[in-house]
């Protein structure tokens, strides 16, 4: 549990940083994949050394969700949610606006496909 809020504050400030980078289909790259990645292998020693049943179901599983979870935070972050620091919105309105933040992050592919 402490790796995990280390590391989410980590990359949570990683992303932030990067949300406006371009190209933003790198920066896609590094929020989906490198993220997810780094998290990963670090956790699999973790894990490895527990004796975690099922290592490679639940580091797949692992995998799956931190991609969702930085790439929601990607999403909410580019749209001025969830930011810390001088240019953030209250938390109250981060509350308020994440119903919206995750219509909009779920519908987000269908639309960009039938958009074309």
């Amino acid at each position: 549990a402490t790796y995990a809020v280390c590391a989410m504050g980590i990359f949570g400030a990683v992303t932030q940083r990067i949300r406006n980078a371009r190209p933003v289909w790198l920066t896609g790259m590094i929020v989906w994949l490198a993220i997810p990645g780094v998290l990963l292998s670090a956790q699999y020693f973790v894990h490895r050394a527990f004796g975690t049943p099922e290592l490679r179901a639940s580091m797949i599983a692992s995998f799956c969700f931190a991609a969702l979870g930085t790439g929601f935070n990607w999403f909410a972050m580019r749209r001025g949610a969830m930011i810390t620091g001088a240019q953030r919105s209250s938390f109250a309105a981060d509350l308020r606006a994440l119903p919206n933040l995750v219509l909009d992050f779920v519908t987000a592919l269908p639309r960009a496909l039938f958009a074309r």
